[in-house]
């Protein structure tokens, strides 16, 4: 953690390293785990208690012992029951979530688990005790970096609470870790026109969370062996819009090139990828093929995170083969939309270049970025999830692909009983 980072001026101690125990603290340790383990609880958090009757005087005096001995701080009350019940001993500990944490980390009970979901059900990282100040800062030189990621994104560093943990893979030095805005060329023509003659790959990020937007974007490759962003939908989407928005987006697309292929992004557990091929089958919609690509699909199998983007996209910018249009891609912002009233409209192309590769490696959103790397991608998966082996082709000739791309969409149409002649070639231009 670094305590310059955002002028930061207060941390959070959870838990101070404590000194080795003697073979005798050790001893009791692990014999007041195992009397908490039976007659112990926990309620509300922190509220952690040993029960025990003034029947047993040799425990109540071996508690005493054992928690004076290992320094907890215990409040100890009696609890008058009245009639035939002997009166109850109540050891409270004190001191908050330190001495909670504390006491699992000494005397290990085999109920720590539950404990800890409990006192996490309760309770804020703000809520533990123990605020310090930062009254100095000093520098250790030049030391190595390490880069850990965690399950929930923080970690206890020297008994400091730690957040946001990410591996970013090995860091670049200086400015060499980043995506040169000047690599980026442009094609002057119309979208729609530069899109004639090419093969198209649809590249999609899909949503990771409910705030996050779902991103297909449409690049055609050249007879020049260009590569060209001709398209975009970005827009937060539900598993049941996915298919019908993904389908509705390319529909438009697959009269003017021939989509080759749709390349997903995978991550953990997720199923869009087949969820997309299942919503093209149900509807008879057999645009292309669908690969799903993982978060590690690469030949580079010591990249990771940002540098395995950086290793993808550094030498496809660099080539020249990248081109985006001149005048920008102006798509609707679906976030600003207001009943029927439609969304402002922004330049993605603008917004990606300034929003997520002008601030490589640490952009605060990566949607754009994350699909713009589909295209470096050389492994991926197929329907019977196999893995193979993927690439860009490019026509041999514009004349050839658009030729074969209105065949082919043709071909579609007939088989699914329609009248291609009357089903919008003069909308897309031919």
């Amino acid at each position: 953690m670094s305590l310059g980072y955002n002028d930061l001026r207060r941390v959070t101690r959870v838990l101070s390293v404590e000194p080795a125990l003697t073979e005798e603290q050790v001893r009791w340790a692990y014999w007041l785990g195992g009397l908490y383990d039976g007659e112990g609880s926990c309620s509300n958090g922190t509220a952690l208690s040993i029960a025990q009757t003034k029947n047993n005087p040799t425990v109540l005096s071996a508690i005493r012992h054992a928690t004076e001995l290992l320094d907890f701080d215990f409040q100890e009350d009696v609890v008058e029951k009245g009639g035939n019940c002997a009166d109850l001993h109540m050891f409270r500990i004190r001191g908050g979530w330190r001495e909670l944490v504390r006491f699992l980390r000494t005397v290990k009970p085999q109920r720590r688990d539950r404990i800890v979901d409990s006192a996490l059900r309760y309770s804020r990282l703000g809520r533990w005790s123990g605020r310090a100040d930062v009254l100095s800062r000093e520098s250790l030189g030049v030391m190595p970096v390490y880069s850990l990621q965690t399950s929930t994104g923080n970690y206890v560093a020297y008994g400091v609470a730690s957040s946001n943990s990410q591996n970013m893979g090995d860091p670049f030095a200086g400015q060499q870790r980043r995506l040169d805005r000047g690599w980026v060329l442009y094609y002057q023509a119309d979208p729609i026109d530069q899109a004639r003659g090419g093969f198209g790959y649809v590249c999609i990020d899909p949503s990771k969370g409910i705030n996050d937007p779902t991103v297909v974007r449409l690049e055609v490759t050249k007879s020049d062996r260009t590569i060209n962003w001709v398209a975009c939908l970005r827009k937060k989407l539900t598993p049941s819009e996915f298919g019908r928005e993904i389908l509705a987006f390319l529909s438009l697309w697959e009269r003017i090139v021939d989509i080759r292929e749709i390349r997903v992004e995978e991550f953990g557990q997720s199923t869009w990828g087949w969820m997309l091929r299942d919503y093209f089958d149900r509807h008879d919609q057999p645009i292309a093929r669908v690969v799903t690509c993982s978060r590690h699909s690469t030949d580079n199998k010591e990249s990771r995170g940002r540098q395995r983007e950086w290793l993808g996209l550094e030498p496809l910018y660099k080539s020249g083969k990248r081109r985006f249009p001149e005048g920008g891609l102006w798509i609707e912002d679906y976030s600003t939309k207001r009943g029927d009233k439609p969304g402002r409209l922004y330049d993605v192309c603008e917004y990606y270049l300034e929003k997520e590769y002008g601030d490589f490696p640490m952009p605060k959103t990566d949607d754009l970025l994350a699909a713009d790397y589909l295209l470096t991608v050389t492994k991926a998966k197929n329907e019977r999830g196999e893995m193979i082996d993927i690439q860009l082709d490019y026509p041999e000739t514009d004349e050839e692909a658009e030729r074969q791309a209105k065949s082919e969409w043709r071909l579609r149409r007939a088989t699914q009983g329609a009248d291609a002649d009357s089903t919008g070639w003069m909308d897309a231009g031919w």
